[in-house]
């Protein structure tokens, strides 16, 4: 089976270069006070947002749930939340620059809304769009939904997580099948630390041995149960892919930020050292 990795080419060198001057980018980070399930306040929005930048984060997209049947969060609400907390940040001295998106839950509402300009796309020049899916059942529909949002907006859809959704972890087909079709996956760094739990901690491995994962991000909600473990998460790569592979899913971010076209990403060195089915 294909892969996108077939068709990723190196970087420019300006991405590569601003990972080791200016810090990572996150993509995906619950940042925004009283909209969903991250931070309640803007004091411990702030708190997450110093640990971040404790961590070398000097980028940030924010991105509440939207679409999704537990939080019915408005890109109004959304906007004056990032705007307060930018405010709030500034005065903290916290040199992180916040960017406005959103984990949108793929429906056919959200590739409607999508379509009409009510979903943030601030970050990725509106080139592309974290989704996500239900940890039940993927619906019957989400390829074609997929396949919808990208030839009625042009936008990628990038998956949040897909080594966490208990389908995904039981059929690895399905996050192939996702990226045969042009999508791309956000793995997020603290699953490769086991936190996540055991059989996402290898459908992660199993991604980055074949070229599946495309980006990484904290999905960071709190200084808890789901708080940031970037650094730690970085030196797992480093010892497990070597520093190519770190420089690689540094860069990627950035690019993707930079609304830079699929085709500038660069693939992630990986030993493989496992079989299709060994783990699983």
């Amino acid at each position: 089976m294909t892969t996108t990795t077939t068709r990723m080419v190196p970087a420019a060198t300006e991405h590569r270069e601003r990972t080791r001057e200016e810090g990572l980018a996150d993509l995906h980070a619950h940042l925004l006070p009283g909209l969903d399930d991250g931070p309640a306040s803007l004091k411990e929005a702030l708190a997450l947002l110093e640990e971040l930048a404790g961590q070398g984060v000097r980028a940030v997209v924010c991105t509440p749930h939207m679409y999704d049947r537990r939080y019915r969060v408005t890109q109004e609400q959304a906007r004056s939340a990032v705007s307060r907390l930018t405010e709030a940040a500034a005065k903290r001295g916290l040199r992180v620059d916040l960017y406005l998106g959103a984990e949108v839950r793929l429906t056919p509402e959200s590739v409607d809304a999508w379509d009409a300009g009510m979903i943030p796309r601030d970050w990725g020049g509106g080139r592309y769009v974290l989704v996500e899916l239900s940890m039940g059942a993927p619906p019957r529909d989400w390829l074609e939904l997929a396949h919808e949002l990208r030839v009625a907006s042009g936008a990628t859809p990038v998956l949040a997580h897909p080594e966490r959704y208990p389908a995904t972890v039981r059929d690895g087909a399905l996050i192939e099948t996702w990226v045969d079709r042009g999508g791309l996956c956000q793995v997020t760094w603290s699953s490769l630390l086991g936190l996540a739990g055991r059989g996402p901690k290898r459908r992660a491995i199993w991604m980055l041995e074949r070229g599946l994962c495309h980006v990484m991000a904290s999905d960071a909600h709190d200084l808890g149960r789901r708080a940031p473990h970037i650094q730690r998460s970085l030196a797992w790569v480093r010892r497990h892919g070597g520093e190519s592979a770190v420089e690689a899913l540094l860069a990627n971010a950035w690019a993707l930020l930079a609304g830079n076209p699929v085709e500038a990403l660069r693939s992630i060195p990986w030993p493989s050292r496992r079989r299709t089915g060994w783990w699983f």
